[in-house]
């Protein structure tokens, strides 16, 4: 995990985990990039690192998202490590 200051002002821990919708088999292989928009701001794209919990793997980074009124969207781009296309990241 990050060496980050946890309580830094508007520090938000993002953590995703994928599972493969065929199959529903946890996904540890993905290169996972990770972009968060404030609505009519620029947005930020970080790069998640793998974080292993109890032989379970998930992506994760830390990003800037001050609390207020402005609502973020969060866009996942996911491509497997080994395959040359990437995946459909679907939520819900």
């Amino acid at each position: 995990m990050h060496k980050r200051n946890l309580f830094s002002k508007g520090a938000h821990h993002l953590v995703v985990a994928l599972y493969d919708a065929k199959t529903s088999q946890r996904i540890n292989d993905a290169a996972v990039t990770a972009t968060i928009t404030p609505l009519g701001l620029t947005p930020e794209s970080k790069t998640l690192e793998l974080m292993k919990v109890d032989d379970a793997i998930s992506y994760e980074n830390y990003f800037n998202m001050p609390a207020g009124d402005t609502p973020y969207r969060i866009d996942l781009s996911v491509k497997p490590r080994f395959r040359t296309h990437k995946l459909q990241p679907r939520h819900g």
